[in-house]
């Protein structure tokens, strides 16, 4: 009886076949129903579905065979990245198959809880009649025991039974098969470094392939799961091979699963009765005496044998006489070739930094070399051994920062440097100097390919501080002297006219392969050498949107209004900036001045002033953060950026006692009743303190001050529906303010004049709140004083608790 034939949507009898063994049932469901806890918590109905699953969740659910299968049941599906990130649905169908996917699950751990108990009747019977047994994540020890059992004779009942052993033939011929494949596959990897890859690797990387071919589901989990499952089958072959040699790795398991298509209990038989045979034939032992040889002293021979090898032989034909057939790309050094061999410069920046810490010897110049050999005879072509050796002898010597900038560009024109066949005496040494150039600026050091020539005088410097240099010169170029400035960092020299053109052209092309990203750089360039270079009655129309030149008609210095025939724009003749008749009287840098807060046209000034008329400022000193502010809500606002709160219209702390730690928010009043409160204690002009007077007397206070309260009001916009137009206000507009505000946005309106305007509001205040207010600031009052005598006395003794709008700077847009 199969106890798990009643489940439809989760695979559980996958789950079970791969992961349950006979003989060690108790342990293997403990196993699963550890594994399987964490889906328990994913599937709760009270449990918020987490938007990706925990690495270390997925780690473990993929311990046991089949078990991430469960997760797509849930809504978790596998992302490009890696990761199991949940898909939310609104299909009905979809959440009612995960309903029910959810409930079976639930079912499937009662059950194995019911195992672990041994309440589920006739399970182990059932384990020992599956037959089908995948690749598991659990030894097959039992399993070989099992048919020991069955058959006493193994030796003798093997070939009669089993129909998967090879006949010495069908051995021969896997052999010759598997080694074609391996043969193939190998010339189709390119090695990053040195020579060809092992048998091993190659291997490993049939055995992924095929995997994947046997198991097109088991792409999506990726190559690092799948190279578990590999392990585990190497590891079930190692457990349950008898002749185990442990000289010859895990090679002899990578062929067998190979030869079997990753039939286990194949394998095995190949293993104990045809086992292959893959360690190499023994080479013969040469005796050896001690290596003495070193690079100083092989250099003088190497030398006088190239010297002997060249001798009465034609210079054109002798570097092709002393290569092999097909060894053409030493000759040609083809720009295409040398691309491809960029990888190189990265492994010789890590074997440098490598060896870092070390002082330079054999050993560390013997592998650059093997390195750099290696690698540019596979894509470039037969290398010079003596050139390569001196190279990667000057590689080790200079040091590794000046090697971070290295390019393939550098190693081409020092190998280029001299013919193979007459190598200069000093090569190394030149090679050693193009590797690390000392910029006289920045002082560290770059390889050639790094470093710029000044045009007229030779110096040199870094990539990097030629383009800070020239950036930065550009902007300074105003008149013909000025010029003298792009000659050279270190000194001015003299443009003669004989290379004048020349030398533009040269720095031209420097320039725009320095600053292909920053256009605005050539621009001003362009622009400030034809400043430079202009008659001085020539000048630039001072509208941004205008690129014409004018020519000024009149010869003289005065400051008068000119007009660019070409846009018509008005501005100063001198300056030529926008023309106001505030410029006459003032010099060209106190009107420039003037234009910084009055230009009418610049949006920056605009901005200002709304923001002053419409903006507040956080009062944290370190942040002055700048907010719009906008009538309705309540006045308590908190920073978005310091958390610091107050007052949206007088700026004045909120004193909170559970956030007592921004600014100090401690209030300092000694004598305040409610320091355990959230409070403020605003300025008496602000909304806080008036907005219980009634909108009559506001509006009789702003009119006796000469505040225009209909035209004030017509500014704003009118209600288009039945809601009031503040944003978030839900109340129904008053056509007490032609429906232009609600009856409380309009009186916080009306409050917001006075401020704004700077208006005492003594005549709104009751007398009880004006006596209690001069009692709060300690001014002693006569108790029988009349109003118009406690109005004089607030506007004696009460003006320094008045507010008063903070100017907001202007705004400098990047």
């Amino acid at each position: 009886m199969n106890p798990f034939s009643t489940y439809r949507i989760i695979n559980a009898e996958e789950i079970i076949e791969a992961n349950i063994r006979p003989n060690h049932i108790p342990e293997d469901i403990n196993g699963l129903l550890n594994v399987l806890l964490p889906v328990t918590y994913i599937t709760r109905g009270d449990s918020p579905r987490a938007s990706s699953l925990h690495s270390n969740f997925i780690q473990k659910l993929s311990s046991k065979l089949h078990t991430l299968d469960l997760l797509k049941h849930f809504g978790y599906e596998l992302d490009r990245k890696g990761n199991y990130t949940y898909r939310s649905t609104d299909s009905n169908r979809e959440i009612t198959l995960r309903e029910n996917a959810t409930n079976e699950f639930k079912n499937f751990y009662n059950d194995l809880r019911r195992i672990k108990e041994g309440s589920l009747d006739d399970f182990a019977e059932y384990i020992r009649n599956s037959r089908e047994r995948p690749l598991s994540a659990y030894s097959d020890r039992d399993a070989d025991e099992e048919q020991q059992q069955q058959r006493p004779n193994s030796s003798s009942n093997f070939r009669s039974q089993s129909s998967l052993l090879p006949n010495s033939s069908t051995v021969t011929a896997g052999n010759e098969k598997t080694s074609e494949t391996i043969k193939s596959f190998k010339e189709s990897i390119v090695p990053r470094h040195a020579g060809r890859p092992a048998h091993s690797f190659i291997r490993r990387k049939l055995l992924l392939l095929l995997y994947k071919q046997n198991y097109p589901h088991s792409i999506e989990f990726g190559d690092e799961v799948i190279d578990e499952q590999i392990d585990q089958c190497v590891r079930q072959l190692k457990q349950r091979d008898r002749g185990q040699d442990v000289s010859c790795g895990d090679e002899v398991y990578f062929e067998c699963l190979i030869r079997t298509n990753f039939d286990n209990e194949a394998a095995l038989d190949i293993l104990r009765h045809n086992r292959p045979n893959l360690k190499p034939p023994p080479e013969p032992e040469t005796p050896r005496g001690p290596t003495t040889t070193t690079i100083a002293r092989s250099m003088h021979p190497l030398q006088q044998q190239w010297k002997l090898l060249n001798k009465d032989t034609d210079e054109n034909t002798a570097p092709q006489l002393l290569l092999h057939e097909g060894d053409v790309g030493i000759i040609l050094y083809h720009n295409k070739e040398w691309k491809n061999a960029t990888h190189i410069v990265t492994a010789i920046i890590k074997l440098r930094q490598q060896y870092n810490t070390r002082e330079v010897d054999e050993h560390i110049v013997s592998k650059m070399y093997r390195l750099i050999y290696s690698e540019l005879s596979n894509v470039i072509g037969r290398q010079s051994v003596l050139k390569i050796e001196l190279l990667a002898y000057a590689l080790c010597k200079v040091s590794s920062n000046s090697l971070e900038h290295l390019s393939m560009a550098d190693i081409k024109d020092i190998l280029r440097s001299s013919s193979d066949t007459e190598i200069h005496e000093n090569f190394q040494d030149n090679a050693i100097k193009s590797l690390s150039m000392e910029c006289p600026i920045c002082a560290e050091s770059y390889p050639r390919s790094r470093m710029e020539t000044m045009f007229l005088c030779g110096h040199m410097c870094c990539l990097t501080c030629a383009r800070d240099y020239y950036r930065g010169t550009i902007q300074q170029i105003r008149d013909p002297q000025a010029l003298k400035k792009l000659t050279c960092y270190q000194e001015e020299l003299e443009i003669a006219d004989d290379v004048k053109l020349n030398f533009f052209q040269y720095l031209g092309s420097k320039l725009n392969q320095w600053f292909t990203d920053e256009r605005l750089v050539l621009d001003a360039y362009h622009e400030n050498l034809f400043l430079a270079t202009r008659d001085s009655q020539i000048k630039k129309c001072g509208n941004s949107r205008c690129t014409s030149f004018f020519n000024l008609h009149n010869n003289n210095n005065r400051i008068v209004r000119a007009q660019c025939p070409h846009c018509q724009f008005q501005q100063c003749q001198q300056c030529c900036r926008k023309w106001f008749d505030e410029h006459n009287g003032m010099s060209c840098e106190q009107y420039a001045e003037w234009l910084i807060d009055n230009d009418p046209d610049d949006p920056e000034v605009q901005l200002t002033k709304y923001l002053n008329t419409a903006g507040m400022v956080c009062p944290n000193d370190r942040c002055k953060a700048i907010y719009e502010y906008k009538p309705g809500g309540c006045e308590h606002f908190t920073c978005k950026q310091c958390r610091t709160e107050f007052c949206r219209i007088c700026s004045a702390l909120f004193y909170n006692p559970e956030h007592n730690t921004v600014m100090n928010m401690v209030c300092p009043r000694a004598d305040c009743s409610l320091k355990r409160t959230l409070h403020a204690h605003c300025c008496l002009n602000c909304y806080r303190e008036i907005r219980d007077a009634q909108v009559d007397e506001i509006i009789t206070l702003l009119t006796n001050h000469n505040v225009n309260v209909t035209e004030e009001l017509r500014q704003k916009p009118a209600a288009t529906g039945l809601e009031c137009p503040v944003e978030g206000c839900k109340n129904a507009p008053s056509m007490a303010c032609e429906n232009r505000f609600c009856e409380r946005c309009y009186k916080e309106f009306l409050c917001l004049l006075i401020w704004r305007n700077e208006i005492e509001p003594w005549e709104l205040y009751p007398d009880h709140n004006l006596r209690q207010t001069f009692t709060n600031a300690g001014v002693a009052v006569v108790e029988n004083s009349t109003r118009e005598v406690l109005i004089q006395l607030a506007r004696q003794r009460l003006t320094q608790f008045l507010g008063k709008p903070k100017k907001i700077p202007r705004i400098r847009q990047q």
